[in-house]
């Protein structure tokens, strides 16, 4: 979803999306958000909303997914990602 939505708010890269979709999700594996990651979601917004330190419902549930299969997050969001316990997060943009 991130991918997508970046890619139709980048203007004149009518491209973009194609060049995504072929060199990126062509080798990736989607994982679902199902009751498991739902609960684990549910979890982890509770946890954030009760630290006075919410993030977006993507980023729970993105979160959500990896803590469920034992994933590392890569993203260079670090701001939002760090405040996830137990929350395995690399940033390769450093």
């Amino acid at each position: 979803m991130g991918l997508r939505y970046g890619a139709l708010r980048t203007p004149g890269r009518a491209d973009l999306w194609d060049n995504i979709e072929q060199r990126i999700i062509s080798k990736l594996t989607i994982l679902d958000f199902a009751y498991r990651e739902a609960v684990k979601a549910a979890e982890v917004l509770r946890d954030l909303h009760a630290a006075g330190e919410p993030i977006g419902i993507e980023d729970v549930m993105i979160s959500a997914i990896a803590l469920t299969n034992s994933l590392v997050v890569v993203s260079a969001n670090t701001k939002h990602f760090s405040r996830i316990a137990d929350l395995q997060l690399e940033n390769w943009l450093i």
